[in-house]
């Protein structure tokens, strides 16, 4: 599988990531596939400093086109890929199913304050 055209060829500086946007048939609504290369991507990032706000720089590119929404469905484990899915959003969703991963909630949260100390953060549950 090639990562051009995807969000690993934005991230590692190959391809703007206005260049990988894919339009969809509903107006105003656009995604950027992923590749299973964003995993080594992920193991490469974090000898660069600031690595966790990686993607919120590629949101911010000149030639971006303005977003109201933006979704990101990162993988379920703390990973430099999960921090650049935190570092660059208003509201972060994180679907805990059983007692391990309610366990690893803890861990999960001190990651969310070091990556956003100053912000308020309200963990709902149903």
């Amino acid at each position: 599988m090639t990562n051009a055209g995807t969000l690993v060829a934005a991230m590692t500086a190959n391809t703007p990531l206005r260049d990988v946007i894919n339009p969809t048939r509903i107006d105003r609504l656009m995604f950027v596939s992923s590749a299973i290369g964003l995993e080594d991507v992920g193991r490469r990032i974090t000898d660069t400093e600031h690595y966790q706000t990686l993607l919120a720089r590629l949101l911010a590119q000149e030639g971006m086109p303005p977003f109201e929404f933006v979704v990101i469905d990162s993988p379920n484990q703390i990973s430099p890929i999960m921090e650049n899915a935190i570092f660059p959003t208003d509201i972060f969703v994180v679907p805990f199913e059983g007692t391990q991963a309610v366990r690893s909630y803890a861990n999960f949260f001190k990651l969310l304050i070091s990556l956003r100390p100053g912000s308020t953060t309200r963990p709902f549950t149903s």
